[in-house]
């Protein structure tokens, strides 16, 4: 499963902090170091398997748990109109 960022979100990365110019709101949205890491990768294209497994490797966690989080994110994203799911 892959998603991507919508035209009208823009995302900026400083100091692995990730901010995002939504042109719908007119609104910035930060990020913290975690939720900054998922979408970048989303924005170089990364599947979110690819995502998880990166994400396990960085962090002592289980695997069910954060799944459950990144499935959580991405809904909350997607529910934003900052990323879309891609086919």
């Amino acid at each position: 499963m892959r998603f991507a960022m919508v035209r009208t979100a823009h995302l900026a990365v400083i100091d692995n902090q990730a901010v995002i110019l939504d042109e719908k709101t007119n609104q910035y949205l930060g990020f913290n170091k975690t939720a900054s890491f998922i979408l970048k990768e989303i924005a170089s294209g990364n599947s979110v398997d690819n995502i998880i497994a990166a994400l396990l490797d960085m962090y002592d966690t289980e695997l069910k748990a954060l799944t459950r989080d990144v499935e959580n994110l991405l809904g909350e994203l997607c529910d934003m109109g900052i990323i879309r799911h891609v086919h």
